[in-house]
Order: structure tokens, then sequence, then C-alpha cells
């Protein structure tokens, strides 16, 4: 059997199961919520920290920071939260884990989670 035949045999049998809709809606879902929440934080943020008597440069640098904590917070919940990352594991700051768990954030450090616990 070649190598052709292995990979056509892969692609249907993930289509028969359906994991391969699966996946592509998970990367799908992931990059459209990751691009809402990266401008629409990004566009939120310099409006209000310009409001507050921020300088331009400060609030577009400033809003890329908060639109990327926004953005790991979001994917970060997603991926959690799907039935195809069970037990894959995900390392996070603990900040983005408190947030994408609904958590009250505490102190700074890295969290492991297993991701198994469903």
């Amino acid at each position: 059997m070649g190598p052709w035949n292995i990979l056509g045999d892969l692609i249907v049998g993930l289509h028969r199961t359906k994991k391969l809709q699966e996946w592509g809606r998970l990367v799908a879902s992931t990059g459209v919520t990751a691009f809402v929440a990266f401008w629409g934080a990004w566009g939120t943020a310099i409006p209000a920290l310009h409001a507050q008597g921020q300088p331009p440069s400060a609030c577009l640098v400033l809003g890329f920071g908060v639109a990327c904590f926004v953005m790991a917070v979001m994917v970060a919940a997603l991926w959690k939260r799907s039935p195809l990352t069970k037990g894959i594991p995900l390392v996070l700051p603990t900040r983005v884990a408190e947030e994408a768990a609904g958590a009250a954030p505490a102190a700074g450090g890295l969290e492991y989670d297993p991701n198994a616990k469903r």
C-alpha cells in the first residue's frame, strides 16, 4: 500500500467519523473569535486610553497589549470547553487561565491544565 492510499484512507476515515468537520469548526471558531476579540479589544482600548489623556503612541501600544490578553483569554476558553481538546495539555499564564475559567485573577505564574477533567 502506497503513501497516497494511506493518506486517502486517513482522510476518508476522518470524514466518516465527522472528526475532520469538528476540527474544522474548532479551527474556524478559534480563528474568528481571535480576530473579533483582538480587533474589538484594540479598537475599544485606544479611544478609552486616549480619553484618559494618554499620548497616541502609548494608546496604540497599550491597546495592543490589552487586545493580545483578551484574545488569549477567549481562545483559551474555547480550547478548554471543546470536547476535541480533552486530554491535550495546555500551559497558560495563571491570569489567562483564571479569566478563561471565569475565576477571579490571583497572583502571576503559570498554570498547567491537563484538560482531562470533564
